[in-house]
């Protein structure tokens, strides 16, 4: 179903998210209670009788335009959520109210109980439950996935590390004029409630050189699927890995005239970055990445006429690193 709803994503781009996130930690649950039934709400610790049991953490946040999220509606999505693990008691441990520079929406956190006695009384809930359910919490940092949809944008420097064996003179300063130049590249990565994902991503490079009064333009197109794995190593901090197989392009163009030199193949490319976000749904990240391809033929047009030359073993190589910084958007 998640995959089904990543591939969705991915054709429509644009999504609108209407309805608050609602999370879930569950520790224990119990057979649900019927949907009428009374969730005692309390927000202050010293109210929650002694005997209380603590089933799951619960938290209700703006999932992004987000609609009908004043404190009460807000309080009964997570009544709801007590009411589907057979939990009668909410103990709200966070609340957040709307700002100017914040949310528009109320935002709450706290723990479902399970509450055989409602007699009010002085002792609160124990300490040791507290420990156990921090604990818990704590055990499940490590497997908290990243968000599910991403989008990534960066723009950075690239250097083509593949050289042609006996260039000399001008040629071989116009390949190093060409071989350092601006690179970007637009990514979608969905990761299915896993720090495992796919994706895809476009990339290009643009270099220029002169020579002998003639300008000489290149670009590189790259395009591929990729398979991703990205996970927290802090509390907002993600390292990211990708690599994919796909199409590499070549175009060399000289503005004035109507000569160009394309090829096209196979190419790889790996990605090695690290994001921080700065909130729910924006971040900003940096990352090393190498793509790599080479072509065994060239075709050269004079807007004329086109003729397709052979390297041979002589293969010309556009390997390239990538030095880049972006943003990035994620979306639930």
């Amino acid at each position: 179903m998640k995959k089904s709803s990543c591939l969705l994503f991915l054709a429509l781009v644009l999504v609108c998210s209407c309805s608050p996130k609602v999370s879930v930690l569950v520790l224990k649950s119990y057979p649900p209670l019927n949907p009428h039934d009374t969730v005692m709400v309390y927000e202050h610790r010293e109210q929650v009788p002694k005997l209380a049991e603590p089933l799951a953490k619960v938290t209700v946040r703006d999932g992004g335009m987000t609609l009908h999220c004043n404190y009460n509606q807000v309080l009964a999505l997570a009544k709801n959520e007590a009411i589907k693990i057979g939990g009668n008691g909410l103990l709200i441990t966070d609340h957040t109210a709307p700002s100017f520079w914040g949310s528009s929406c109320h935002q709450i956190g706290g723990t479902i109980l399970r509450i055989v006695d409602f007699t009010p009384r002085q002792d609160t809930i124990t300490s040791t439950t507290v420990e156990y359910l921090s604990l818990q919490e704590n055990a499940k940092l490590n497997k908290k996935y990243p968000p599910i949809h991403n989008f990534r944008v960066n723009v950075g420097y690239g250097y083509i590390v593949n050289r042609t064996k006996g260039l000399t003179g001008i040629e071989k300063q116009l390949e190093n004029d060409l071989s350092s130049g601006l690179t970007w590249d637009v990514q979608y990565q969905c990761f299915p409630k896993s720090i495992y994902g796919f994706g895809v991503t476009y990339s290009g490079y643009s270099s220029s050189a002169t020579y002998n009064g003639n300008i000489e333009n290149l670009l590189l197109t790259y395009i591929a699927p990729m398979y991703c794995m990205k996970g927290y190593v802090a509390k907002d901090w993600l390292l990211e890995m990708d690599y994919g197989i796909g199409y590499i392009g070549y175009a060399a163009t000289f503005p004035g005239t109507a000569n160009k030199v394309t090829a096209s193949s196979v190419g790889t490319h790996f990605d090695l970055g690290v994001e921080y976000k700065i909130s729910n749904h924006w971040g900003i990240g940096a990352g090393l990445s190498m793509v790599g391809g080479s072509f065994g033929s060239i075709k050269e047009s004079n807007g004329y006429s086109t003729q397709t030359i052979d390297l041979g073993d002589q293969r010309m190589g556009v390997s390239h690193l990538k030095f880049s910084v972006g943003m990035r958007c994620y979306l639930p």
